[in-house]
């Protein structure tokens, strides 16, 4: 009976906050019931005692998946997403939903600072550092309306790579649009 069930395991994290086996008995509970906020809940507990960096890239997006869509708490969508970038910077997955999420709570400024913190670590993936400078570039003019910080994102491409025809076309688009011919 998974509702007798349900209720003595939420006796158990009542008493225990952090019991990852009472976690784990009510993830498969909560997901049959379709009770979304109640498993988002469940899978926070779970994250608090996992070690491995892919369980925990593919936790956050869960709980952020589920904020996102089923809890309608798009700012906490955002944070878990955050977190899921931070650990996984180089996959395109990570950058792609905190990015759609931050259209939806104009977090403009938390993803430009993860992306920069990023390029930072990025010393030895100097692709990774090229392919966020270029989504700063189009979130800087798309969404920040800031074209100076856009042609400096995109010339630290163009200084790297000077065959980039992605910077190389914003550069040229931009420069117009500002009428910086020389």
């Amino acid at each position: 009976k998974n509702d007798r069930a349900a209720k003595a395991y939420e006796k158990v994290l009542e008493l225990d906050e952090t019991n990852l086996r009472a976690a784990e008995a009510l993830i498969p509970i909560y997901t049959q019931a379709n009770n979304s906020k109640a498993l988002a809940n469940v899978i926070e507990v779970k994250l608090g005692h996992e070690e491995s960096q892919d369980s925990r890239v593919a936790l956050f997006r869960e709980v952020a998946a589920l904020y996102e869509s089923k809890v309608k708490e798009p700012e906490k969508a955002c944070e878990r997403y955050l977190s899921a970038f931070d650990l996984a910077p180089e996959e395109e997955q990570s950058a792609a939903d905190l990015e759609r999420v931050a259209k939806v709570v104009k977090a403009w400024d938390k993803v430009v600072a993860a992306y920069h913190k990023a390029i930072e670590g990025a010393t030895t993936n100097p692709d990774l550092a090229l392919s966020l400078r270029l989504r700063m570039g189009r979130i800087y003019v798309e969404e920040q309306g800031n074209v100076d910080e856009a042609l400096s994102a995109y010339r630290a491409v163009y200084e790297t790579d000077g065959d980039n025809q992605e910077a190389l076309s914003a550069l040229e688009r931009l420069y117009r649009q500002t009428k910086r011919f020389s």
